[in-house]
């Protein structure tokens, strides 16, 4: 239960199922808020001329995708699963002096998992551009609201991340055809 203090100075406690109906409620608000959204953008796009670079970037391409839809937990799943793939193999790369490679299974097992990992975080940049984020409790799915969001929050170290990661591939790459060469 949850206590609260009333006006009189006596506490009023919620029961828990009162608690959860309210968490209910305001899930299907939220539901009910996201087909509203995409039903106006859907208007928006069918009724309205764009011109200029926020226009353009408001009304061009697929859909944005809703920061609970399917599509993006799912997608955060998958990155959370190879964020736990990496705190589990990074240790043991470095404590067994494992290395990525073709030669052996285990040094060919991290080689996927780093391609696989690259792969996915550069597209992640993409997927960050397309997703709809909350302002002051508002669903905001105009593109270049996203794209000014995602420049002053995470597209910085997003970028400098997957840089690295191409960085250590430039560097593998090199280092096999040093080795094949001689």
């Amino acid at each position: 239960t949850q206590t609260l203090t009333g006006s009189t100075g006596k506490e009023l406690r919620l029961h828990n199922r009162w608690m959860q109906l309210s968490m209910q409620a305001e899930a299907l608000l939220a539901l009910s808020e996201y087909k509203r959204t995409q039903s106006s953008v859907a208007n928006k796009l069918a009724s309205h001329n764009s011109s200029g670079l926020s226009d353009a970037l408001d009304h061009s391409g697929p859909s944005v995708f809703h920061p609970l839809g399917k599509v993006r937990v799912v997608w955060d799943l998958c990155g959370l699963a190879l964020l736990l793939a990496d705190a589990i193999l990074l240790p043991l790369s470095l404590a067994w002096d494992w290395h990525q490679g073709t030669e052996e299974a285990g040094s060919f097992f991290l080689l996927v998992v780093f391609l696989v990992s690259l792969l996915f975080w550069s597209l992640d940049i993409g997927m960050n551009l397309n997703t709809a984020f909350y302002q002051r409790g508002f669903l905001v799915f105009s593109r270049w609201e996203i794209l000014k969001h995602y420049l002053q929050t995470w597209f910085i170290i997003d970028v400098a991340v997957v840089t690295l990661d191409y960085v250590t591939l430039a560097n593998y790459i090199a280092d096999a055809e040093r080795s094949s060469l001689g």
